[in-house]
């Protein structure tokens, strides 16, 4: 867990930089490496180097990702920044729960621990065609984004 805590706080500051650049393409990328990460995970788990090493990389893409995410939504509410923020912190948390229930699920119907971050891996690929779009969508001038 230690680990895990030492990535977060580094992807917060990873994350925080990467928005400062490139923020479109910095989310993509986050997101097909949390991807990549989280299948080798299933694979590797089994071994204690590289687990340590992966779940330091999750936390440092996870926490990344979240302020990615948090500078996208304040850029894109204009004067509704407060209100975007605190309705990304409740997506970040209904995702939170829909993860833990389907990995519930999952666990309820015979399936092994390692292959919850399989079921994470696909969370996160699905996410990656909806966030292109999005983002495509956002950079319209006449997108609904775009004219609040």
């Amino acid at each position: 867990m230690l680990l895990c805590g030492v990535g977060l706080v580094a992807g917060g500051w990873i994350g925080g930089r990467l928005a400062d650049g490139q923020l479109d393409k910095a989310l993509l990328l986050t997101l097909a490496l949390l991807c990549a990460s989280l299948i080798a995970f299933c694979l590797l788990a089994a071994r204690l180097p590289f687990a340590l090493a992966l779940m330091t990389l999750w936390g440092a893409l996870a926490f990344a990702l979240c302020m990615l995410l948090q500078t996208l939504a304040i850029r894109l509410a204009g004067d509704a920044a407060v209100q975007a923020s605190a309705f990304n912190v409740g997506a970040f948390n209904l995702g939170n729960a829909l993860g833990a229930w389907l990995a519930g699920i999952l666990l309820s119907h015979g399936g092994v621990l390692e292959q919850t971050s399989l079921l994470a891996a696909g969370l996160a690929g699905l996410a990656l065609p909806l966030a292109s779009l999005a983002l495509a969508s956002a950079a319209k001038p006449n997108s609904a984004c775009m004219r609040a």
